[in-house]
């Protein structure tokens, strides 16, 4: 039995270790190269994935196909999002998505007992809106349905099955032409699994050259821990970076720092995971590429994610 709960203490390591937010591996690949510091420059995809309040920022009429993966636990995530920032003569933006996600993780506790394997798979769809209440202050709104469920051999692990409704509220005030503040509150309507933990995030982007766009993000999350009802913060710093080369490519860097502040149930020698981020696209006034990667520098595992995004732009 103490076995048991050891071995399902441990598989927060891995669900949580990530920004989350339902499916967290799907951020689209603006922002996976950013650093995920996007909060304040959120436009198209990245206001449906970090912040709704975003999407008016760009006026545009976009499709989005979405593709990220990550070999060490053979992680597949697709996704669509559509959103249109210019034809609702109110102002209003909105943006409408579907996720999937497939994983197959691996915990080793030791190498006497050998790898213990999982299987982690669901979906996430909702619609997102976006309206100027004044001249520089934009407020945005996200209804979510997750599902998301990790199971072994026995079943599935208890507090890491996450199905229904949820929301991301946020903001994004416009100091001034070049710098925008943002925060943004996701899963506001407790869910009380790993999968989909009460999250606090507050952003600051500055706009210089026209062409370049630097963005620095905090970002709090809360786990709820059903074994023993203990809560966990996790702080998660980010920063990125993007520079259009003549306008149409896009070359972008970033770093991201996630600092546990709370111990987990388990004793576990995780001080903390730190990210380096970097993409590269091709955008035109028709369709844009984008690729971009999230290497491990330290941490428990020294995973790396791939992500890649086709555009079409319609208007």
């Amino acid at each position: 039995m103490k076995l048991t709960r050891a071995l399902l203490a441990l598989v927060p390591l891995l669900l949580v270790s990530r920004p989350a937010a339902g499916i967290d591996e799907m951020e689209g690949a603006r922002a996976v190269a950013m650093g995920g510091a996007l909060r304040a420059a959120a436009a198209s995809e990245a206001g449906i994935f970090l912040n709704p309040a975003g999407m008016p920022l760009t006026k545009a009429y976009s499709v989005q196909a979405l593709f990220d993966f990550r070999p060490q636990d053979s992680t597949t995530a697709i996704g669509v999002a559509i959103t249109d920032s210019v034809t609702n003569r109110a102002g209003v933006a909105a943006g409408l998505y579907y996720t999937f996600l497939n994983a197959e993780p691996k915990f080793t506790l030791d190498s006497t007992l050998g790898s213990i394997g999982y299987t982690r798979r669901g979906h996430e769809a909702g619609l997102a809106l976006a309206y100027p209440l004044a001249e520089r202050f934009i407020l945005g709104v996200t209804n979510k349905y997750v599902y998301l469920n990790t199971t072994d051999e026995t079943g599935n692990i208890p507090g890491a099955r996450s199905r229904g409704y949820t929301l991301d509220v946020g903001l994004v005030l416009r100091l001034s032409d070049a710098i925008n503040f943002a925060a943004v509150g996701q899963n506001v309507v407790p869910m009380k699994t790993w999968e989909t933990p009460p999250t606090l995030g507050v952003g600051l982007a500055l706009a210089a050259l026209q062409a370049l766009v630097i963005d620095v993000d905090l970002v709090v999350r809360w786990l709820d821990y059903r074994d023993d009802q203990k809560l966990r913060t996790v702080v998660n710093i980010k920063a990125g970076g993007e520079y259009f080369v003549g306008n149409k490519f896009p070359v972008r860097l970033g770093y991201s720092w996630d600092v546990p502040f709370r111990s987990l149930a388990v004793r576990t020698d995780v001080k903390g995971e730190s990210f380096f981020h970097a993409g590269l696209g091709f955008m035109s006034t028709q369709f844009g590429i984008e690729a971009a990667v999230r290497q491990q520098l330290s941490g428990s595992e020294k995973e790396t994610l791939l992500a890649f995004a086709l555009k079409l732009f319609v208007q």
